[in-house]
């Protein structure tokens, strides 16, 4: 029943996107992640992005 609701809860809000841009075991993303995790957020996405390819789509490419 609590998995139940968790899930009914995730589908009715709107998830928090959290990107962390960063390279993977450095001390300061290290430090960024377990700040993250440190709260009680259960709709959250997490995504690090460390600048490698498949990080290439989240950049803005835009021109203003």
């Amino acid at each position: 029943m609590p998995q139940m609701l968790v899930a009914l809860e995730f589908s009715l809000a709107r998830p928090r996107q959290i990107v962390i841009a960063g390279k993977p075991g450095a001390p300061d993303t290290e430090a960024l992640l377990r700040e993250v995790r440190a709260h009680f957020l259960p709709d959250k996405i997490v995504l690090l992005a460390d600048g490698g390819r498949a990080s290439g789509g989240l950049v803005n490419n835009s021109r203003s």
